[in-house]
């Protein structure tokens, strides 16, 4: 991070009663970070989310509603940063369990206790920068992105892909992928069929059928290879290869022994 952080805002008791909402937002090189607990709607980039874990979250612009029955206390960080690098940023979600927040938790309790402090406001200010980079840093790890700004496509369909690719023997469903992104599974299976002219299960299903056909040329038990795969049964392998390739996997490799003797 090039450009120092400045403080302009320190929110430190943002009460929400039950059903009320707030709007935020700034302009220009500002921007909102927010820390609040599981239970809140919130809205941003067309897209809604119920928090189901403390969150922390950098914006521009955000609405928050709170659906508990009790109302809800958060906080919140108002900064200027003069470029471009909180932008990727915006409307990443992290947990707080998974951010070391120790000294700037301690600093951010202490300066809203005594907000007229200087000294008190440079320190924040120092440890918040730091902050801001685990954050950061963090969110490049887990790829929580839901851009999708200037027209560009929306990030977590890239994710979505690589992730397909690189865990297609987990036992994935779409609702676990719309899951990991935290949007609704018609919205993921539309948009990704768009962009990548598949449906996100159907490529999952092209990719397992490409690794079986190599896996079947060496001599893996079937139900080994279907297990390998993610396929929670024998039977589901065989049947979703047979629609594929007309053949079940037994005879895929007979053919095979056959073309090869």
């Amino acid at each position: 991070m090039r450009c120092k952080v400045k403080i302009t805002a320190v929110k430190g008791m943002i009460s929400l009663f039950p059903e009320e909402s707030l709007s935020l937002q700034v302009g220009g090189n500002q921007f909102i970070y927010l820390e609040m607990p599981k239970g809140l709607e919130i809205h941003f980039s067309n897209s809604k989310t119920v928090l189901d874990f403390s969150t922390a979250v950098i914006a521009k612009k955000i609405i928050i509603k709170n659906i508990n029955h009790d109302a809800n206390v958060f906080q919140g960080i108002y900064f200027r940063h003069h470029s471009d690098y909180f932008r990727r940023y915006l409307y990443k979600r992290i947990s707080k369990n998974r951010l070391n927040r120790n000294a700037f938790s301690e600093l951010f309790r202490s300066y809203i206790a005594d907000p007229t402090c200087p000294i008190k406001l440079r320190k924040l200010e120092k440890e918040f920068q730091l902050h801001l980079n685990r954050l950061t840093s963090l969110s490049d790890q887990i790829s929580f992105s839901s851009s999708g700004l200037n027209g560009k496509i929306d990030l977590r369909l890239i994710y979505i892909n690589r992730y397909i690719r690189k865990y297609y023997y987990r036992p994935i469903t779409l609702q676990l992928l719309a899951d990991i992104i935290q949007c609704n599974p018609v919205y993921l299976s539309n948009t990704y069929s768009k962009v990548f002219g598949v449906s996100p299960i159907k490529y999952l299903q092209q990719i397992r059928m490409r690794q079986a056909q190599t896996l079947l040329l060496n001599k893996i038990p079937i139900h080994e290879i279907a297990s390998h795969l993610g396929y929670v049964s024998n039977s589901q392998f065989t049947d979703i290869f047979k629609r594929y390739h007309d053949l079940t996997p037994s005879q895929f490799r007979r053919n095979h022994l056959k073309s090869n003797t």
